[in-house]
């Protein structure tokens, strides 16, 4: 029984598909990285809004607060390596 002509590879065009689909992934890959970061950001605004309630509520200012950590910063002495 004979068989198809076996067909003729074109790899210049294959290199070409292959090239636009790696492009359409780094596209991809940067907008997901994008949402990404904007995700990050909302959490950060969130927890930073958070931790400002709170100090409000127990009647600390932010320098306040910030004062306090450098000297228990100093108390403790250099960071262990």
């Amino acid at each position: 029984m004979p068989r198809g002509q076996k067909k003729v590879r074109n790899i210049d065009e294959e290199i070409a598909t292959l090239v636009k689909q790696i492009e359409k992934q780094e596209a991809r890959l940067k907008k997901l990285k994008a949402q990404l970061a904007s995700l990050e950001e909302e959490r950060e605004a969130a927890e930073l809004k958070q931790l400002h309630q709170i100090l409000r509520e127990k009647g600390y200012t932010p320098a306040e607060v910030i004062k306090l950590l450098e000297n228990q910063k100093e108390e403790a002495g250099p960071a262990p390596s």
